[in-house]
């Protein structure tokens, strides 16, 4: 999991109601040894209407030097942030148990549990699940504007974090 987008473009109705999502497979990028690859999601409500829209961006090792593509058309691309001091920066501990914690979402990934199997994946130890970084910096966001509202938001999982290391999410 490399990247993720949400874009909310209408409020989920409080007392319930059917959605309906749809996905596709959106650009595949040979990237020499690797591949890249996106998947996208629509969710409409039951009038039909776009509620959400989500991209996740999977990169997968050793896959690639298939003689594909690598030009990017349908991949969402964040937003540079300006070369400046940060307006706005907070810091949280990620406690000890937090990727036990965030397991009970549904991601069985051994990963973010087993010493073994994160060594068998070039890490020294488990890694926070990317999404449970994501939801840090998104909290971090809204308890610092929280008269606004996030209509989209993306993030590029660019390195690992480990539980029991400090969050630093910087705002400009």
């Amino acid at each position: 999991h490399g990247e993720q987008y949400v874009k909310i473009h209408k409020a989920f109705d409080p007392d319930g109601g059917k959605l309906v999502t749809t996905s596709r497979i959106g650009d595949m990028l040979d990237k020499g040894k690797h591949l890249v690859y996106a998947t996208e999601l629509e969710t409409r409500d039951e009038d039909g209407e776009l509620v959400c829209e989500n991209q996740f961006v999977t990169f997968v090792r050793n896959q690639g030097g298939y003689g594909g593509t690598n030009e990017i058309k349908t991949i969402v691309q964040p937003i540079d942030a300006p070369s400046r001091d940060p307006d706005f920066e907070t810091e949280e501990l990620v406690p000890e148990g937090q990727a036990a914690l965030y397991r009970l979402n549904g991601d069985p990934n051994p990963l973010h549990l087993d010493p073994d199997f994160a060594q068998m994946a070039g890490f020294k130890v488990p890694i926070l699940h990317g999404l449970c970084t994501y939801g840090y910096a998104t909290r971090h966001i809204m308890n610092k504007f929280p008269e606004k509202t996030i209509t989209g938001i993306k993030g590029r999982f660019s390195s690992p974090v480990l539980p029991g290391q400090t969050l630093i999410t910087k705002m400009r």
